[in-house]
C-alpha cells in the first residue's frame, strides 16, 4: 500500500517568503560579500573586532570567494533571528533555551560558496563541516542550507533560559526536576551552532571556530557524448561497496506532490512520483550514519547532489526524499530506472536524473599542513 506525502506549496511561500524578509532586513548579504558589516573581518590578514586570538572568533574557510573571521561583536551587528532548541541528546537533557543568532545562510552566503576546478561546477554537492574548539565535527548539506528556511540553523551569540513557571513537585515527587533545572543554569560557549530542525541536539555545538565549505566526493570527469542512463544503484562507502539495488520492490512504496521548478530550468509543474524512501534503502543496507556522515547522490556521467544524514535521521519532521521509478503514472524511461525526488526544497536544484551510486562521505579533518 502505498503512502502519500505532500510537499505543500504554501511551504516553498513561506520559504520563499522568510528568504526575502531577510534580504531586505540585511540579513543575507550578497553572495559576492559586498555587505560586509562594519568592523566584521577578511580573513587577509586582518582580525576580527574580538581579535585573531579572542575566544568566541569563527573562520569561514574552504570552497569560499572570500574566507571571513567574525567575532561575536560582529555577529551581532548581522540581521538576526530567535531560535528555541530543547538540548535533548542520548546522554540526556542539557537545557531549554531561547537562542539568538545569524543563520548559517547569511554567512555562508556572505563568503560565496565557489568552485575554482572541478568537474562537477554546480554547488549541489557542497557540504558544510561545523567544528569547536575541542575539534568536534558536525555535516551540513549545501541544499538543507540554502534551499529550505534560513532561520532554521544559526550561529547564536546569545541565549536565555526557558524557566518554568511552576514547580513540577506534584508529577516529580523524588525531585527529579531539580537535575534538569540545573541544565538551565549550565554555562554556555559562543559562538554556539542550533540546528533547530533537529530532534536532538547532535549537530548542536558549543564554542565554534571554524565553517569550512567542502567537496568531499570528487570523481574523475566522465564524456558526456550521450545521456547518462543506469539500471541499478550501487552504494558506496570509499572504495567499498556496501549494496546494489536493481528494482525497489523490496521496499515500502510511497508517493510524493512536488513543484518542479529550478534556477537553470525554470517551472515544470507538479509531479506525482512513486518509489522508496532514501532512508529506508540506506537503512536496508546498513549504510553508515550520524552528525558528521553525508552522501553524495550521483549519476555515471558526474552529476550529484549531497544530502546530510542529519536531514534523512535526525528531523523532527524529516521531508519526503525519494528515489522513484516512477512519475506522473509513468516509468522513468529517458531518466533512467531511479531519479532522486528532493520534495520540500524550494527549487529542485538537489533532484538528480538517472541515480546511478550513492557515496557515503564523512566531515574529513582539516588539512593542517
Amino acid at each position: 500500500m502505498k503512502r502519500k506525502i505532500s510537499a505543500h506549496p504554501w511551504m516553498t511561500c513561506m520559504a520563499v517568503f522568510a528568504f526575502a524578509v531577510l534580504v531586505i532586513m540585511g540579513g543575507l548579504p550578497l553572495s559576492n560579500g559586498s555587505q560586509l558589516p562594519d568592523g566584521a573581518a577578511r580573513s587577509s590578514g586582518q582580525t576580527g573586532t574580538d581579535g585573531a586570538k579572542s575566544p568566541g572568533t569563527v573562520s569561514i574557510t574552504g570552497l569560499v570567494r572570500q574566507p571571513l573571521r567574525l567575532g561575536l561583536r560582529d555577529l551581532r551587528t548581522f540581521g538576526s533571528v530567535s531560535v528555541r532548541r530543547v538540548d535533548h541528546r542520548a546522554e540526556g537533557f542539557f537545557g531549554d533555551f531561547e537562542f539568538r543568532g545569524v543563520p548559517l545562510t547569511t554567512l555562508i552566503s556572505m563568503a560565496g560558496p565557489r568552485k575554482e576546478s572541478s568537474s562537477f561546477m554546480r554547488p549541489t554537492d557542497l557540504a558544510i563541516v561545523v567544528q569547536n574548539e575541542s575539534g568536534k565535527r558536525v555535516l551540513f548539506s549545501y541544499g538543507e542550507l540554502l534551499f529550505r528556511a534560513p532561520s532554521d540553523v544559526v550561529l547564536a551569540f546569545d541565549a536565555e533560559p526557558i524557566i518554568p513557571n511552576r514547580s513540577c513537585d506534584s508529577c516529580h515527587k523524588d525531585r527529579s526536576d531539580h537535575n534538569w533545572r540545573s541544565a538551565l543554569n549550565r554555562k554556555q560557549i559562543f559562538p554556539r551552532l542550533i540546528a533547530g530542525r533537529d530532534l536532538d541536539a547532535d549537530r548542536s555545538l558549543d564554542g565554534v571556530t571554524n565553517i569550512e565549505v567542502v567537496e568531499l566526493f570528487s570523481p574523475p570527469p566522465q564524456p558526456k557524448s550521450q545521456p547518462a542512463v543506469s539500471e541499478s544503484i550501487e552504494i558506496r562507502d570509499g572504495n567499498t561497496s556496501i549494496a546494489t539495488a536493481r528494482s525497489l520492490n523490496p521496499y515500502p512504496r510511497h508517493e510524493v506532490r512536488a513543484l518542479e521548478v529550478g534556477d537553470a530550468m525554470g517551472y515544470h509543474g507538479e509531479v506525482r512520483c512513486e518509489g522508496a524512501l532514501l532512508p529506508d534503502v540506506l537503512s536496508a543496507s546498513k549504510s553508515p550514519s550520524g552528525p558528521d556522515v553525508g552522501y553524495v547522490i550521483a549519476t555515471a556521467d558526474g552529476f550529484r547532489a549531497t544530502i546530510s544524514s542529519a536531514e534523512l535521521f535526525s528531523a523532527a519532521q524529516p521531508p519526503p526524499i525519494l528515489v522513484a521509478d516512477r512519475c506522473n503514472g509513468q516509468p522513468l524511461k529517458d531518466q533512467g530506472d531511479f531519479k532522486l525526488i528532493v520534495a520540500n526544497d524550494t527549487i529542485a536544484e538537489r533532484w538528480v536524473k538517472s541515480v546511478a551510486t550513492i557515496n557515503v562521505v564523512r566531515a574529513a579533518p582539516q588539512d593542517t599542513h
